[in-house]
């Protein structure tokens, strides 16, 4: 087959006719006529590093015809409040000390009986009731009478660090003092002691020291 000028001139030609159509119908975004649909071009990815032309700048922007938000107006700033005078606190007074008025020194009436001086009589006995031997026996008896108690609220039975701790803790006496104490109330019939259990147990006589 001869091809001659003519039929290269027509090829041509349908050539740039197609050509056109894809143009026009890439700028209108729709498809052309004749076009197949997988022999479209996908548009040009545009360069973020070029420079921007005249046509790019006077492109419109979509956000550039968007109405303004309306602003909410600031409102005025509060006057200050007036300061508050407050009363100052009144004065602390100091309460005046009573004033001693001195008495008068007792003077002896004419014809009136002199009373008795009491005063060494009263010493002394104060002095005795305060002697440390009767002191120390008050306390043994309170001690006593207090172990015996301990017992009984124990249902009638303590072992022996019970009634030590508890000698010592309420009466301060324990160690020797405290062993001399059992030996007296064992000894009067007042607690019976077992060597065994180490327990102690309140009998008939200390019930009766208690009543």
């Amino acid at each position: 087959m001869t091809v001659t000028g003519h039929h290269v001139r027509t090829r041509l030609r349908r050539r740039l006719v197609r050509g056109i159509d894809w143009v026009v119908a890439w700028l209108d975004d729709t498809p052309p006529s004749d076009a197949a649909p997988d022999a479209a071009a996908p548009p040009p990815t545009p360069d973020p590093h070029s420079v921007p032309t005249d046509d790019a700048a006077a492109a419109p922007s979509p956000t550039r015809n968007r109405p303004a938000k309306p602003t909410t107006p600031t409102p005025p700033p509060l006057p200050p409040l007036p300061a508050l005078d407050k009363p100052a606190p009144p004065p602390r007074q100091r309460a005046a000390r009573p004033t001693e008025t001195p008495s008068a020194p007792n003077r002896p009436v004419a014809g009136a009986a002199t009373p008795p001086d009491t005063a060494g009589t009263t010493s002394a006995g104060a002095a005795a009731k305060a002697s440390p031997e009767e002191r120390q026996a008050q306390h043994q008896a309170r001690t006593r009478k207090g172990l015996l108690r301990f017992v009984h609220d124990q249902g009638g039975r303590a072992t022996l660090r019970e009634l030590h701790a508890y000698s010592e803790r309420t009466y301060f006496v324990a160690h020797v003092a405290f062993s001399r104490m059992m030996e007296e109330l064992t000894g009067e019939g007042l607690l019976d002691y077992d060597h065994d259990t180490a327990t102690a147990t309140l009998t008939v006589a200390g019930q009766a020291e208690l009543a």
